[in-house]
């Protein structure tokens, strides 16, 4: 799947830091959902339970990585404002909420995943990221677990890349391109999770 665009999706709050020469840079994940709203909501739930990260993305900055495909020594002054597995998760419920509501299935916000759900998204990343040639990639795998009976019910995986222009020069316009098609394609990625998950979590009575 190739998914080519190029207006920016995510933000960057700029924070004036004592003693440095320049502001740093925070973003984050944009789900660009509508919000939910809705007087009841069904008893059948699933919960994103987990992300997992592979080690050169658990960190604070956003990678980036050069043409020859090394990891870039990333700036201290472009980093996540939320933990990247926290960031990926959100964007999936937000994707998730509102057609699988449709068809009988309540996704549980990040405040009641505590909750015992009836079915349990694991959700493993493999690569989210993107380069100085502009390809934004993202690789994922996800696990379906049925709570009540502790088997899987479902696993699958995607992979959606895109292409962006970056400016020449690396600066706060590159990360905010960068993390910007990363959101789209996570984007897409809810959605094609939404269309599999209804079929494979039927809701209950």
């Amino acid at each position: 799947m190739r998914i080519r665009a190029l207006l920016p999706l995510a933000f960057s709050l700029a924070l004036a830091g004592c003693g440095q020469s320049m502001p740093t840079s925070y973003y984050i994940l944009d789900s660009q959902a509508q919000p939910l709203a809705a007087e009841s909501l069904p008893r059948t739930t699933l919960a994103v339970c987990s992300v997992t990260l592979p080690a050169y993305l658990d960190t604070k900055a956003v990678v980036l990585r050069g043409t020859d495909g090394a990891v870039l020594d990333v700036p201290q002054f472009n980093m996540w404002g939320e933990p990247l597995d926290e960031g990926v998760a959100r964007v999936l419920r937000q994707r998730l909420a509102r057609p699988l509501l449709g068809r009988g299935i309540t996704v549980l916000p990040s405040q009641d995943a505590h909750i015992a759900a009836a079915y349990n998204l694991v959700i493993d990343i493999v690569r989210l990221e993107g380069d100085l040639a502009g390809h934004v990639c993202l690789e994922a795998r996800w696990t379906l677990v049925d709570a009540n009976a502790s088997r899987v019910m479902a696993r699958g995986g995607w992979t959606g890349e895109e292409s962006v222009q970056l400016p020449a020069a690396i600066g706060q316009e590159t990360f905010k391109t960068v993390v910007a098609a990363e959101s789209r394609l996570l984007q897409a990625y809810g959605d094609y999770l939404a269309e599999r998950l209804g079929g494979a979590a039927p809701a209950r009575p």
